[in-house]
């Protein structure tokens, strides 16, 4: 197996708002967005406002783009960027949403929803790049090419979420977001996690949360 290059980014760290302002320059002020980057494949975690930059600098490479975008839950704070997100605008380009459906809706409606026109002003079927929606459960194993695996768990969360892990020629990053924990813990994602080179954590403890 090839080792490719495998790079992370970080655009978008903080939860439920932005919080632009001089107390958060270090780390930015934006909402969920994380860039994998596993030599020319392109996955992004969560579309949070970070995406909005994600977006600028993707566009400046003046390619065609293509990339997966793994929702982890669609509260707002890991959504609400991507109408934001330039390169979706741009004919040519091509991005798989990959996320849970909820309830009645399919997981295509609820990216909709935020874009209606009550909410705003073009919907993302009119964004202009080729959008294509695919629908995960937890424990879903996917070959997402490149010899690169995607496994998924249930996070515990209101409402539930995924957590993503990424395998590619023997390293591995795991994504896990707005975890509640469990008394006794959780042992599936305890053995998810096990191993991985790189962990991005973020607990979830109500109002007041840590990332």
């Amino acid at each position: 197996m090839t080792q490719l290059p495998y790079q992370v980014r970080f655009w978008g760290v903080r939860g439920s708002l932005p919080v632009p302002g001089q107390d958060t320059v270090v780390f930015g002020g934006n909402t969920d967005c994380v860039q994998i980057q596993i030599g020319h494949s392109l996955f992004i975690m969560d579309a949070g406002t970070g995406i909005f930059n994600l977006g600028k600098h993707l566009v400046e490479q003046n390619a065609p783009i293509s990339g997966d975008i793994f929702i982890t839950h669609t509260h707002w704070d890991h959504i609400q960027g991507f109408p934001f997100f330039g390169p979706a605008f741009i004919g040519g380009n091509h991005f798989t949403l990959y996320g849970q459906s909820k309830t009645d809706l399919t997981f295509a409606d609820l990216m909709k929803g935020q874009m209606m026109h009550e909410h705003f002003p073009i919907s993302l079927d009119k964004m202009g790049a080729r959008i294509s929606f695919q629908e995960l459960n937890a424990g879903d194993k996917l070959n997402l090419g490149d010899e690169v695996m995607l496994t998924t768990v249930h996070n515990n969360h209101p409402g539930g979420g995924l957590s993503y892990r990424l395998d590619h020629a023997g390293r591995s990053c795991c994504y896990v977001t707005d975890t509640e924990h469990t008394v006794p813990p959780d042992n599936a994602l305890s053995e998810f996690v096990q191993n991985t080179n790189l962990l991005i954590y973020e607990v979830y403890a109500g109002d007041c949360r840590t990332g």
